[in-house]
């Protein structure tokens, strides 16, 4: 018998803003959705084809941070 991982997600929560993560094994694709608005889907490719809670953790992070400055730069362009 054979069997294998094919997706993935994870909900996590930054500050009161809720993180979903989607994580295709077979095309290496990652989904991220923002307080259930589509942010961004790019390739992801976790070491090892090993998707950890510490790598869903940084990629959380780390997309909450570009959250904050895509937030931060649209909100000064709205008062230009």
């Amino acid at each position: 018998m054979k069997a294998k991982i094919i997706d993935t997600h994870h909900t996590v929560q930054i500050e009161n803003i809720q993180i979903d993560l989607f994580y295709n094994f077979n095309d290496g694709m990652l989904e991220v959705y923002i307080d259930g608005n589509y942010f961004v889907r790019s390739r992801f490719n976790p070491s090892r084809q090993i998707l950890s809670y510490t790598n869903v953790l940084d990629v959380s992070v780390t997309y909450y941070d570009h959250y904050c400055k895509y937030i931060k730069q649209k909100n000064s362009n709205e008062l230009d």
